[in-house]
């Protein structure tokens, strides 16, 4: 039994190495495209406008309608909920 232990503790430890090792050892120092990518990242901004349903109750009946915040205006028309 301790053994085993003795084997299985070897072998976490020396696939922790190798692993480490191979994962420090593939890493760049090439900082060639490090300004292309500050302005790719400067460029790159929220895809989606701030859309969302606003609802209303005339004489008990629900209705929705999408609106969008960025451009300030109604999308679509007012759907019966219940």
């Amino acid at each position: 039994m301790k053994k085993i232990r003795l084997l299985s503790a070897s072998l976490v430890l020396f696939l922790s190495c190798h692993i480490y090792f191979t994962a420090t050892d593939s890493i760049s120092t090439n900082f060639g495209n490090l300004e292309i990518m500050n302005f790719v990242a400067e460029e790159i901004g929220t895809m989606s406008a701030p859309i969302k349903w606003i609802y209303k109750t005339v004489d008990g009946k629900t209705y929705k309608r999408l609106y969008n915040y960025s451009t300030n205006e109604w999308i679509g028309d007012w759907i019966l909920v219940s």
